[in-house]
């Protein structure tokens, strides 16, 4: 089979800064050539300027954690909370991707142990390198093809 190659579309947009209309390749053009090299040189001095004037933000310096309001010392420069914030808000996010991947590869069920029997079970699967929920996985796998070795041994 012979890969057809896209031929690439001009399309016409309107600059943002001069409100010249321009033709470009790109599905979201901004500005039109001479604008994009203004716009270039402007954010590399704005960057250059935040740079020089922005000297509270150095790594090893004090800064106030916006989250809690507990000062703590920069590690670096794209360190925007504390430590005991960042882990909050790292575990959330972790958290939620955990609960969306098991909602979408998972089905739920509940089965009850009895009582002083949960901690038990936990232990020698932890011992056996596996968790609660794999455990009882390999159980109940087990268990059903045995019954149908069992019952064909029977037929």
């Amino acid at each position: 089979m012979e890969k057809t190659k896209k031929i690439p579309v001009e399309k016409e947009f309107v600059c943002e800064m001069c409100g010249n209309t321009f033709k470009s390749f790109a599905n979201h053009a901004k500005y039109c050539k001479y604008c994009r090299d203004t716009r270039s040189l402007q954010r590399a001095k704005n960057y250059r300027d935040k740079k020089q004037t922005d000297s509270s933000r150095k790594i090893g310096s004090e800064q106030i954690c916006p989250e809690c309001g507990k000062p703590y010392i920069l590690k670096s420069g794209n360190q925007k909370v504390c430590d005991e914030c960042r882990k909050i808000h790292h575990n959330k996010i972790k958290s939620t991707a955990n609960t969306r991947y098991k909602k979408k590869n998972y089905d739920s069920c509940v089965f009850y142990v009895k009582k002083g029997k949960r901690q038990e079970y936990q232990n020698w699967a932890s011992q056996h390198k596996m968790s609660l929920n794999e455990l009882c996985n390999t159980a109940v796998e087990q268990y059903i093809e045995n019954t149908d070795k069992a019952n064909k041994f029977k037929e």
